[in-house]
C-alpha cells in the first residue's frame, strides 16, 4: 500500500493498492461504519507506483457521466472495471433501443475521454 496523500475535499487518506486482483486506488479506510470505502480500479497504463495524487484524485470519479447520447438521449458513461475502461450507454442496433458496452483501448486517454469519442465507439457496436 502506498499512501499518496489526504484528499483536499474530505480529509481522508489516499492510498494506491497492489491487491490480488489487480491495482487499485482507495480513500479512507475500511471501517465498521465505512465497510466499502471509494475506489478505483488503475487503468493499465498505469502502476500503482505511477500514480500522483491528482491523478488519483481524478480517477476517484469514475464511473462518470460524459454527456447524452445525441441519438437515444441516455447517460454515456465511463468506468473502470478490473478488466479495463469501458463505455456504456443505450444504442440503436437494427432499429430497437438497447445497452451496449464497449471496451476503451487504449486506456491510456482515460482520464481525457471524450463524449464525441464515447459516441464513435458506441455506434462501431451499433452497426455490428
Amino acid at each position: 500500500m502506498i499512501l499518496l496523500g489526504i484528499h483536499p475535499d474530505n480529509g481522508l487518506p489516499i492510498c494506491a493498492i497492489r491487491s490480488p486482483f489487480g491495482p487499485y486506488i482507495q480513500c479512507g479506510d475500511a471501517t465498521e461504519a465505512n465497510p466499502r470505502p471509494v475506489g478505483s480500479w488503475l487503468p493499465s497504463c498505469l502502476d500503482v507506483t505511477d500514480v500522483s495524487l491528482e491523478t488519483a484524485i481524478q480517477l476517484l470519479t469514475f464511473p462518470r457521466v460524459l454527456g447524452r447520447h445525441p441519438i437515444t438521449g441516455a447517460d454515456v458513461k465511463i468506468q473502470l472495471r478490473q478488466s479495463g475502461a469501458v463505455v456504456r450507454s443505450e444504442v440503436i442496433i437494427d432499429g430497437t433501443q438497447r445497452h451496449a458496452v464497449t471496451r476503451l483501448e487504449p486506456e491510456n486517454e482515460v482520464l481525457s475521454f471524450t463524449l464525441d469519442r464515447a459516441v464513435q465507439l458506441l455506434n462501431r457496436v451499433g452497426k455490428r
